[in-house]
């Protein structure tokens, strides 16, 4: 999932649908950044999810003190039989205002 270029002030939320497509219930145990100060989990779908329903996983990355391009990730845990475990790659371009730090070659 790449957000592009987003600014330190950006409210960056995201929500990732989580489908169930095998012949049981599927529950997501658990989300968990691979960095907590790069990735806020919100929120996610607790309940079991019925074959052929939805869930979903609501995140947020935390820019406000990263700048630069960013490669982080979160892993989903759940009862699946054949993947237990689910990463999801999320990348951004945090673009400064601060000018007083800032190297420029012409």
């Amino acid at each position: 999932m790449n957000f592009g270029d987003v600014s330190t002030t950006d409210d960056v939320r995201q929500e990732i649908v989580v489908k169930n497509v095998g012949w049981s219930p599927l529950v997501i145990e658990r989300v968990q950044p691979s960095c907590s100060s790069c990735i806020v989990v919100l929120s996610y779908t607790k309940e079991p999810i019925l074959p052929g329903k939805q869930g979903k996983i609501e995140f947020s990355l935390g820019i406000s003190k990263l700048r630069g391009n960013i490669e982080t990730s979160f892993a989903v845990f759940s009862n699946a039989e054949l993947q237990k475990m689910v990463v999801v790659k999320v990348t951004a371009n945090v673009l400064t205002e601060d000018k007083e730090n800032l190297l420029v070659v012409e």
